[in-house]
C-alpha cells in the first residue's frame, strides 16, 4: 500500500505526470478506486468476523503493529424529532440561567442562543438561507480551494464487450 502512495506521489509530480497520457492516469485511478472498494469490503467482512470473536470489554494489543483494537458499540440514530428536542433543550438552557427566586432569565439572548451549540452541532450552514437574511456566509468562514472529484462509472455490457481483456469490476 505504501508503494502505491509513493507511486501516486511520483505521478503527481510534473516530471512523471507529463510523460503519461490522460488514459494512463485514468486507468491507474480506476484501478486504485476498485482496490479501495474491495479493501472496504474486506474490512467490512473482517469487522463482522472480529465482532463475533472479540468481547466488548476486551482491548486487543497488537504489539508488533504498535496498535490496539477495541470493540466499540453504538446504535445509529435516525428519525429525530428535532422540534421537540430543540424545545426541551431550550427549556433546559433557560432553566440553567433562571433566577430561582424571581424566575427571570439572567443571561443575554446571545449567550442563550449560542449555548445551544453545546448540545447540538451544525455541520454546515445553508448558504442560500443565510443569503435570504442578507448574510454572506463566506465572510464567516475560510473558503478553501474548490475540490475536483471524478465519478467512475461501469460501462454498459456493449461497451464492456469491446474491452474483454479488462475484468477488474467482476
Amino acid at each position: 500500500m505504501e508503494e502505491l502512495v509513493i507511486m501516486s506521489e511520483e505521478i503527481r509530480s510534473p516530471d512523471v505526470r507529463d510523460t503519461l497520457s490522460e488514459e494512463e492516469i485514468a486507468q491507474i485511478l480506476v484501478l486504485v478506486d476498485v482496490c479501495g472498494k474491495r479493501a472496504k469490503q474486506a474490512k467490512t467482512n473482517l469487522d463482522a468476523a472480529l465482532n463475533v470473536v472479540l468481547s466488548q470489554d476486551t482491548i486487543l494489543e497488537l504489539t508488533d503493529l504498535e496498535v490496539s483494537v477495541e470493540k466499540k458499540v453504538s446504535a445509529p440514530k435516525k428519525d429525530w424529532d428535532h422540534q421537540k428536542l430543540l424545545a426541551v433543550t431550550i427549556e433546559g438552557i433557560l432553566d440553567k440561567h433562571r433566577d430561582l427566586d424571581t424566575g427571570t432569565v439572567t443571561a443575554p439572548y446571545s449567550v442563550l442562543m449560542s449555548e445551544i451549540f453545546d448540545y447540538a452541532a451544525v455541520s454546515y450552514w445553508r448558504m442560500k438561507k443565510l443569503k435570504e437574511l442578507g448574510i454572506n456566509g463566506n465572510e464567516y468562514c475560510e473558503v478553501g480551494t474548490p475540490r475536483v472529484s471524478f465519478q467512475i462509472s461501469q460501462q454498459t455490457q456493449t461497451e464492456r464487450n469491446t474491452n474483454d481483456d479488462i475484468d477488474f469490476f467482476d
